[in-house]
């Protein structure tokens, strides 16, 4: 199955200063919002059991399908989320798998 990595940059109050990375596993409203008009139907991407282990066991606070920090220094909080959307066909029109 083959799962999209999107880089969504969102806009909030700026902070004096943004950590590099922080692992919450909770998106903000205003980023749901734009996925949810770019991607209807979105959900968060599948994840193998091995993955799921290894942040179980190394990374607690971790998500393996969100993370956030500066990632372009501007000093504002940007995500990005592993995310699945819709479907895709085989010649004769059935669906075969997540895209």
């Amino acid at each position: 199955m083959r799962l999209i990595i999107v880089l969504l940059l969102c806009v909030l109050l700026a902070p004096d200063h943004v950590p590099a990375q922080s692992n919450s596993t909770q998106l903000p409203a205003s980023a749901r919002i734009l996925l949810n008009r770019r991607f209807p139907g979105w959900t968060y991407g599948d994840i193998t059991a091995e993955v799921l282990q290894f942040f179980n066991q190394s990374l607690q606070d971790a998500s393996p399908v969100l993370i956030s920090g500066d990632f372009d220094g501007d000093r504002r909080r940007d995500y990005a989320a592993l995310i699945k959307q819709g479907k895709e066909f085989n010649y004769l029109g059935e669906p075969i798998r997540d895209r």
